[in-house]
């Protein structure tokens, strides 16, 4: 296997080297299946993030690394040539890597001059530090690192996903570029070549919304396991320095930054991907337009080759060598003629006001406008009958129980008539009433109801 080894201070000590994978695994302490995709000469599409027990592997896009508490190693797969990508991110990481080899010395020229300078304030009790130590051993127990902020290992993990967020945004710059001018050139013309570009464009579009995606998940993966998390810390497993499952914070600020910024590319990667679908669908509505138009074309010359066709029709009929009695009328050709030519055109304008009422098709288009969808009179014969059958159901009503119906209204019927005999023969006590009619009522008086009447004559009386 190829690779180039950067040292703790940043620097190159091994530029193209080569080393039995054997070997690798037993130096660094790893599994032969962690290493395998890691000399792939295909390019990954899932990326990973694997943390080992000294050391992280990064497997990301152009990225393959092995990081490591002191030491990163960037390996070159077989048969892979140097790019723009690898230089930068190596030229990232020595930049990254050699400033914190100078804060490191800037931090131990200080410990060596308060070492030296004995500057120490006795107090009652005792000897206590001077107020410069006391700041820097409190600044150090609430980082808990070295006061120098991010580890080595995590300026390295650092370097290597800023080399992909610059990797996927220069990707989404140059596809941003060409969907563009293709969007622009299919609103002027939409040719074969254009439409090919559409094909091509939208795949390589789909591949990298892909990538990004995988790119977002392997990071949210990690960011899920505190277990990950916290084991990402090799230094402090290197120094032995006991930390809790819990004390993540500046990993993880670090990876939720990357996150964020993985997710603004791939929410523009699907505004792109939105619009040049939306683009495709005007397209093939514009074409389809077209191709109507050139049937409609089609159809128009169909139906004026009928109407000519009736005229030729009359022409043949009266052509042929038989006798017809009509040759000798010195007007016979003048209505032949007339007839043929008048037959021809109401054919053929009969037609095209048909066409025109069957191409007239709206989103608001009722029966009435719409030809199609009048009904024929079978139809609306079908319809007029079940219209008279739902009619007459509807009319007659629904009896739970018919016969005690029956007997409430008749009950009802009698209680409402006596009722107003009763009135009519209080009116006549009243006077209020002439002889005949009174004679009538006076019957009334010595009436009493019959039992049948039940409860609704006593509903009545009440």
């Amino acid at each position: 296997m190829r690779f180039t080894t950067i040292d703790s201070e940043g620097n190159v000590i091994t530029e193209q080297g080569t080393l039995k994978k054997s070997d690798l695994c037993r130096q660094h302490d790893l599994d032969p299946r962690d290493i395998r995709k890691l000399d792939s000469i295909q390019p990954n599409l899932i990326p990973t993030i694997l943390s080992r027990k000294s050391s992280i592997l990064v497997n990301m896009l152009h990225v393959r690394a092995l990081i490591k508490a002191d030491s990163v190693i960037l390996f070159d797969p077989a048969g892979s040539s140097d790019s723009k990508l690898k230089s930068r991110l190596l030229t990232h990481l020595q930049t990254n890597l050699k400033a914190l080899h100078k804060l490191k010395e800037m931090e131990a020229k200080e410990k060596l001059t308060e070492w030296q300078s004995g500057e120490r304030v006795e107090s009652g009790d005792g000897i206590a530090e001077s107020a410069s130590a006391t700041e820097l051993r409190g600044r150090r127990s609430v980082t808990g690192e070295t006061g120098l902020g991010l580890s080595y290992e995590h300026r390295a993990l650092e370097s290597v996903l800023v080399s992909v967020a610059n990797a996927l945004e220069e990707e989404l710059k140059y596809t941003r570029s060409i969907v563009g001018d293709l969007l622009s050139d299919l609103e002027n013309d939409i040719d074969r070549e254009n439409l090919k570009r559409l094909l091509h464009y939208s795949r390589r579009l789909a591949g990298f919304r892909g990538r990004t995606r995988y790119v977002l998940h392997s990071i949210e993966e990690v960011l899920e396991s505190d277990e990950d998390l916290s084991s990402m810390y090799l230094t402090a497993k290197k120094e032995h320095r006991a930390r809790g499952l819990q004390d993540h914070e500046e990993l993880e600020l670090l990876l939720e930054s990357f996150s964020k910024q993985v997710e603004e590319i791939v929410s523009e990667v699907e505004a792109i991907t939105v619009n040049m679908q939306s683009t495709q669908e005007i397209a093939e509505l514009m074409l389809d337009a077209n191709r109507n138009t050139l049937l409609g074309l089609d159809l128009k010359v169909s139906i004026a080759t009928l109407g000519v066709g009736i005229g030729a029709l009359t022409a043949g009929v009266f052509g042929m060598n038989l006798t017809s009695h009509f040759e000798q009328d010195a007007w016979a050709f003048y209505i032949v003629t007339g007839t043929a030519v008048a037959a021809s055109i109401l054919v053929s304008s009969i037609g095209l006001r048909r066409l025109r009422q069957l191409r007239r098709v709206g989103l608001n288009t009722s029966a009435r406008s719409n030809p199609i969808s009048k009904p024929s009179p079978t139809q609306r014969f079908r319809a007029l009958l079940w219209r008279r059958a739902t009619d007459k159901t509807r009319n007659n009503p629904v009896w739970i129980n018919q016969r005690a119906d029956e007997a409430r209204l008749k009950d009802a019927m009698r209680a409402k008539m006596l009722e107003e005999h009763r009135q009519e023969l209080a009116r006549l006590d009243h006077g209020t009433i002439d002889g005949k009619r009174a004679g009538s009522i006076s019957k009334w008086r010595g009436f009493s109801p019959p039992e049948s009447l039940g409860t609704g004559f006593a509903y009545g009386r009440r």
